[in-house]
């Protein structure tokens, strides 16, 4: 497609998105410039991979449509700075009109079953951040559907190798964590409806230092030793996570009671 059907599909996205989490429903964001300011002043050539919890399909795009100005999508074609995302190959590319969407979407196909070693789309993805680009993935690698709103499910190591391998560019990427809660109100898993009314938090969390383990990343390394290596970036990625959520959880729980009053 030309560069303005990506504008467009983005553009457009955007604008339902907004609608769903600003005029349907309330979007309350946390630390929003540690965000903006990874997306617009990271050092030229770094490469950005954000990373959060998964509660709903719509997470994706409806998330970052929610806290990022409609310019920043409409206007892609002058900028390049959205996000790349891992989609699922047998639900969005399953027709010539979805591939077609999806793409121009910035969505890289991938095999949900075969793991993450060999897949063209997630060594695509690899490149892209290698190259300066931002990724956004969903580390737990499917939707949470647990009732239970303070579940979150295993990280996936596959992301912690995407994250290794994607620090062997010239430059070691930006790792941001946020986390969230209230879009699987918003979109209930197996409900076509929208939620009306809800409250969607996002709260961004600072870059994940972790550079004493990328810079493991770059050395030869046995693939045992590899396996290892993948799993400690995994396990800090979920400790950032996790934090995000207690931060979260703690400030609720200060709110609730100074509006109960004594």
């Amino acid at each position: 497609g030309t560069p303005y059907s990506r504008d467009a599909v983005l553009g457009l996205t955007a604008v339902a998105m907004k609608f769903v989490l600003h005029v349907l429903n309330r979007l309350e964001v946390k630390n929003e410039q540690r965000f903006l300011e990874v997306i617009h002043n990271r050092s030229p050539g770094q490469g950005l991979i954000t990373i959060a919890n998964h509660r709903s399909t719509l997470d994706d795009p409806g998330i970052l449509c929610g806290v990022l100005p409609l310019s920043f999508f409409y206007q892609e074609h002058e900028h390049k700075l959205n996000r790349w995302v891992l989609a699922a190959q047998d639900v969005c590319f399953s027709t010539w009109a979805r591939s077609r969407f999806f793409q121009a979407g910035k969505a890289i196909p991938v095999d949900r079953g075969a793991g993450v070693l060999n897949q063209p789309g997630v060594e695509l993805a690899i490149q892209k951040v290698r190259d300066g680009e931002w990724l956004h993935v969903f580390p737990e690698g499917k939707v949470c559907a647990d009732r239970d709103p303070s579940v979150m499910l295993p990280f996936k190591w596959g992301v912690g190798r995407t994250v290794c391998e994607a620090a062997k560019g010239p430059e070691f990427p930006v790792v941001l964590p946020f986390f969230h809660r209230g879009m699987d109100e918003v979109k209930e898993l197996k409900n076509p409806l929208i939620g009306v009314g809800k409250t969607v938090d996002v709260v961004f969390g600072e870059p994940i230092k972790m550079e004493d383990l990328l810079l493991k990343c770059r050395k030869c390394i046995k693939d045992t030793e590899k396996e290892k290596l993948w799993s400690e970036i995994t396990n800090r990625m979920r400790k950032a996570v996790l934090e995000l959520q207690y931060e979260w959880e703690e400030s609720r729980l200060v709110d609730t009671q100074q509006s109960s009053g004594p």
